[in-house]
């Protein structure tokens, strides 16, 4: 859980020059990292964060000091994370559980639109 964007985030965003975006987020993500995230790659590239996919698997210390992950797809912890997103973000918000067609769907959508 960074605090900043990279230098080679931002150099790989630059070098890509991106149409649209699919920003995946951790569920441990804090809110104003997430917007702050979404800002700076719209801004740095004159680009369109279409959607924020976010990743199910959160991570957790187990017995022993290791570090294991728990699923917490369909939960209320992921709900409420979700919810709060979309406070933020007027976009396609959703957890990370089979949704490439919609996605898909979302770009197709979006880049129609941006060539009209």
């Amino acid at each position: 859980m960074g605090d900043n964007i990279t230098v080679a985030q931002s150099a790989f965003l630059q070098g890509t020059a991106p149409d649209a975006v699919i920003l995946t987020v951790s569920p441990e993500d804090d809110i104003s990292y997430i917007f702050r995230t979404i800002n700076h790659i719209e801004a740095y590239v004159n680009t369109k964060v279409v959607a924020v996919v976010i990743f199910p698997l959160k991570r957790k210390l187990l017995a022993g000091g290791m570090l294991g992950y728990e699923n917490i797809a369909g939960t209320e912890e992921m709900k409420d994370k979700i919810n709060k997103i979309k406070e933020i973000f007027c976009g396609f918000v959703v957890e990370n559980n089979n949704v490439s067609n919609e996605l898909c769907e979302i770009l197709i959508e979006y880049l129609a639109q941006e060539n009209v």
